[in-house]
């Protein structure tokens, strides 16, 4: 058997000294996760290592401390005088009294209420050139013709947003663009997830209605899904709804027209590069005009690229 290193003298005296066990681990081995032998040589021993008075803080103070000042587990610690490990003891007294906190890279995001220019931006974005995927990420896409439109976004949708554009090589074979693409994205957001399985559900189908039925499916939203996909002529102006089934384009059409006041008619066209039938809806001159003004009102700056999707622009 090897030479005791713990004899009753000293761990005696580390007690005189009012040593924790992670403090006589660091002074005795240079670092604090081996309190465990210092415990066992204590129990070994008989006798009951220095502790900390009133080291527990209670309910109300570390909801203060962590609810109401935001501190983690790991500050709290130190503030009231644990050792390195003792974060583990804040988690655990959080669970003994019930309280919730949430510190990951998203915390932040996932406080913001989905509400005001945001959600209009982000409904707009669902229909037009928005993508959830299975993370729960809002990622959105613009060429790099479009790329100050995409900076505006993400401009206006800061407080959910990566700020990093990226640049992304255009992977389209002619007739469609060459030019790169670059694309944002969202941080994970329980919204988002959620959304994510109503927009793309397992049938592979691409409802309509949980955007058009929603409240924030507003001027701002119908705004940005025009910028999005839409195109104007001399005479009248479409949405490219081509993605979308005939059910789903033609809640569309009700939708802005019970929503905006905006008439449209169903265009039949093929696909470019499948040759299926697919569907897009048309404003005539006079319900494009009155879209342009919802437009101009929703949205008092028009980034440059979008700019000629407006009449004397």
């Amino acid at each position: 058997m090897g030479k005791e290193l713990f004899t009753k003298e000293l761990l005696e005296e580390f007690k005189k000294r009012e040593m924790t066990l992670t403090q006589i681990s660091n002074e005795i081995y240079g670092h604090p996760e081996n309190y465990r032998n210092v415990r066992r040589a204590y129990k070994r021993h008989g006798i009951e290592p220095f502790r900390v008075g009133n080291l527990k803080p209670s309910k109300a103070d570390l909801e203060d401390l962590i609810l109401e000042r935001g501190l983690t587990p790991y500050q709290v610690a130190e503030l009231l005088g644990y050792g390195p490990l003792g974060w583990s003891n804040i988690y655990a007294y959080c669970r003994e009294y019930g309280i919730e906190f949430d510190f990951t890279v998203n915390a932040e995001a996932k406080k913001v209420e989905i509400k005001g220019d945001v959600a209009s931006i982000m409904y707009g974005s669902f229909l037009g050139d928005g993508y959830i995927n299975p993370g729960g990420y809002l990622v959105l896409f613009h060429g790099e013709k479009q790329l100050d439109y995409l900076e505006w976004k993400v401009q206006k949708l800061n407080e959910i947003m990566n700020p990093k554009i990226n640049k992304v090589a255009s992977k389209s074979q002619p007739p469609f663009s060459q030019l790169p693409v670059y694309s944002a994205r969202s941080k994970a957001l329980p919204f988002l997830k959620e959304m994510r399985c109503k927009l793309y559900p397992s049938d592979g189908s691409r409802p309509v209605a949980p955007i058009i039925e929603s409240p924030h499916f507003d001027e701002m939203a119908l705004a940005v899904w025009y910028f999005d996909d839409g195109t104007r002529s001399k005479y009248n102006c479409r949405f490219c709804t081509n993605r979308y089934s005939l059910e789903s384009v033609r809640e569309l059409m009700d939708a802005l027209e019970t929503r905006f006041e905006l008439k449209s008619v169903l265009d039949t066209v093929k696909g470019t590069a499948s040759g299926d039938t697919q569907y897009m809806i048309r404003l005539n001159k006079d319900s494009a005009s009155r879209l342009f003004s919802i437009v101009e009102k929703a949205m008092p700056y028009i980034p440059p690229s979008v700019k000629h999707k407006l009449p004397g622009q």
